[in-house]
């Protein structure tokens, strides 16, 4: 909009002639003549430059390009941020294989069996024939785990009993046991046939679904030897020597001195619930995930999580944290915030054969601490994300079948400061641009298209109304989008009409099909951020029209009241010297307002006589005319007060109903002078 500061420069003298009172204080009226505004207007200069053309013989054509409608890619596809959870229970809980012994000697095996035993005692360092005995027994001894475990529930495992004859006789029908301590309950009763001196036998047992105490009570309850009728070497030192190993356990709960491992390591596909379309890959834009992990163990935990598919910079996403131990028998939470931006996501899964899923791995794992906790494989970690905010820059798959309603109002305001009570323009042509800059096929079927101006309305009447309008999709590389273009003028359509109308707003209704033909190019939909489908009204039409009472208006800034001595004008006769370069009859009318509204205006001033025209219809000379209007005080004020002017012109087309065409070289020029009449006191 064009804008001019309005300056008035004064010149005021002053004669003093006669002899007054001392207490009279002399005042006057002074006329003082100056020039408010001066300016020269073009229609080039009250049309936006980017409306006009010249044609080659400097007359003036309107090319205007109005936005239809534009549906973005947001329009059809957004990421939910929905929360995803995923459950992870601890699958592998181990602890390490351990072995323990206890030697049972000749002396303590003598100390239970009375006068024969109190002989073996007697001949140590001697050889003496030892007699054949049998049901010899040992009281129960305890077996101590303790420092590995204290108690522990299995659903695998094994256990090798081990015993070594190092006694000087040799030995059969061993009877034995082993037992929880506290709960009494026996896990293993076995027996070894014969243990010759010298050597070893070993017994292996499986522990499948077994509760196991760190201490247990192992029981020797029956054993017999035929002696050594021809004698033997009697060292009480010597024992039957018991190894006890676990090991290939399989822990569904333990309270443990547990060594490092990994409770969890899970590698699994996480689909993206709630999308309508089937995408293969997505890049973010902007947005957040977010993760929150519960956990029930115990014990610090310490995690790893990846998603080897999703990739910034050619790195994967790739994080750790670890987590506090919870309390028995509660909870403890991780919340954590990762930025995506500029994250590459491969969204086919870990076998690249899917969709709107990608491959992700976690970890959780335990160190050693030499600390006595409990865990369970009812323990469990719950890893809750979900994207917030996410927006793709870039996502390719296959967008679906869908029908978009069209159902947009675009306003025209480059129309909004020309009204008129009746144009006729001469000829007007229209090319509907639709561009598609989508890698996705369309239909768009228009039911309406409507100009309206505050107080009219006129539909388009043409072909494409009610039709389909195939549009094919865009190229991904090298980047090209696809152009439709259909031609609307004076001979296949009303456009002339609607346009008459100086229409304010463009309305249309109708629908957008989406892939009307399915996934034809298999997953090769694309788009970017920046992509859309955009339809342009391109309005080409000469400036060259019958009009009457045709108005254009533009507005100037306006600041009599800060002008020197400005709160000594009374009133004023404001002087219009206008040269009009145009073969239009014009008005002038003024609006002056503030920053709330109009405050006054002047109006009804004498017409503007047309340019004079030659048979071609060119001005061969422009129309001089000078008008005068009179400012009451009363009036003034309400100038004085204003910040703005609005110039309003009217124009009559003349001859009448004649067409004119508008001319880059025509002109009005302006000039308005105010005769103000200050009221002077000496002060």
């Amino acid at each position: 909009m064009l804008r001019f500061n309005l300056h008035l420069s004064l010149t005021i003298i002053v004669l003093l002639s006669a002899c007054r009172k001392v207490d009279e204080r002399p005042n006057w009226d002074v006329d003082i003549y100056s020039p408010i505004l001066n300016t020269s207007l073009s229609l080039v200069d009250i049309v936006p430059d980017s409306l006009v053309q010249l044609d080659t013989d400097q007359s003036i054509r309107l090319v205007y390009k109005n936005k239809l409608f534009t549906y973005a890619l947001d329009s059809f596809l957004t990421l939910p941020n929905k929360s995803i959870q995923k459950k992870f229970s601890i699958d592998n809980l181990v602890i390490d294989d351990e072995t323990i012994e206890h030697n049972m000697t000749l002396g303590d095996i003598a100390r239970q069996q009375g006068l024969a035993g109190a002989i073996i005692l007697a001949n140590h360092g001697n050889s003496i024939p030892i007699s054949a005995m049998n049901g010899l027994s040992a009281p129960p001894f305890d077996v101590d785990a303790t420092s590995y475990f204290t108690e522990m529930v299995l659903s695998e495992g094994k256990m090798d009993i081990s015993i070594e004859n190092q006694l000087p006789i040799d030995c059969d029908s061993i009877i034995y046991n082993f037992k929880n301590k506290n709960l009494g309950n026996i896990i293993i009763q076995d027996t070894f046939e014969q243990i010759p001196s010298g050597s070893a036998s070993t017994h292996t047992f499986l522990l499948d679904t077994t509760e196991l105490e760190g201490m247990l009570v192992a029981e020797l309850l029956n054993f017999n030897t035929p002696g050594a009728p021809s004698g033997a070497m009697i060292d009480t030192n010597n024992a039957i020597k018991i190894s006890v190993t676990i090991y290939d356990l399989k822990l569904e709960s333990a309270t443990a001195y547990f060594p490092t491992q990994n409770l969890v390591d899970d590698s699994n596909d996480i689909e993206i619930e709630g999308l309508d379309a089937e995408l293969t890959q997505a890049i973010a834009k902007s947005g957040d995930l977010l993760v929150e992990v519960i956990s029930t163990a115990e014990d610090t935990i310490f995690f790893e999580y990846s998603l080897p598919a999703v990739k910034k910079n050619g790195t994967s996403f790739f994080k750790n944290d670890k987590m506090a131990p919870a309390i028995p028998g509660d909870t403890t939470h991780l919340y954590l915030t990762y930025p995506m931006d500029g994250y590459d996501f491969d969204l086919t899964g870990r076998t690249m054969d899917t969709f709107n899923s990608f491959y992700s791995t976690m970890v959780a794992s335990l160190e050693e601490s030499g600390k006595l906790i409990s865990i369970s494989k009812q323990d469990s970690f719950i890893l809750n994300f979900s994207f917030k905010d996410l927006k793709p820059s870039y996502v390719k798959g296959y967008f679906g079948q869908d029908t978009l309603s069209l159902d947009d109002v675009t306003s025209i305001e480059d129309f909004g400061e020309i009204t008129s009570n009746n144009l006729q323009f001469e000829d007007i042509n229209i090319e509907l641009e639709i561009e598609n800059g989508i890698g996705i096929d369309g239909i768009i079927k228009l039911q309406t298209l409507c100009a309206s101006n505050n107080s009219q309305s006129l539909n388009l009447s043409h072909s494409l109304i009610g039709s389909n309008i195939n549009i094919d999709r865009a190229i991904e590389t090298p980047f090209q989008p696809s152009f439709t273009s259909l031609l609307i003028d004076n001979s296949n359509s009303n456009i002339v009409s609607m346009l008459n109308l100086l229409p304010n707003s463009l309305s249309c209704s109708g629908e957008i099909q989406i892939n009307p033909n399915g996934n034809t190019l298999s997953h090769q939909d694309f788009a970017t951020d920046q992509s859309k489908i955009e339809a342009n009204l391109n309005i080409n039409m000469p400036l060259s029209f019958v009009a009457s009472d045709l108005q254009l208006s533009e507005e100037f800034n306006f600041d009599l009241a800060n002008s020197e001595n400005a709160d000594k004008i009374k009133e004023a006769n404001f002087i219009f010297n206008i040269e009009n370069g145009y073969p239009l009859d014009t008005r002038l009318k003024l609006i002056f307002s503030d920053d709330v509204g109009a405050l006054d205006s002047i109006d009804g001033l004498a017409l503007i006589k047309a340019a004079d025209i030659n048979s071609l219809g060119r001005v061969t000379q422009n129309k001089n005319s000078k008008i005068d209007f009179f400012v009451n005080p009363e009036k003034m004020q309400k100038i004085m007060q204003s910040k703005y002017v609005k110039c309003q012109f009217s124009f009559d087309t003349k001859p009448a109903g004649q067409n004119l065409k508008i001319y880059s070289d025509y002109r009005i020029g302006l000039k308005l002078i105010a005769d103000f009449k200050y009221h002077h006191t000496l002060q």
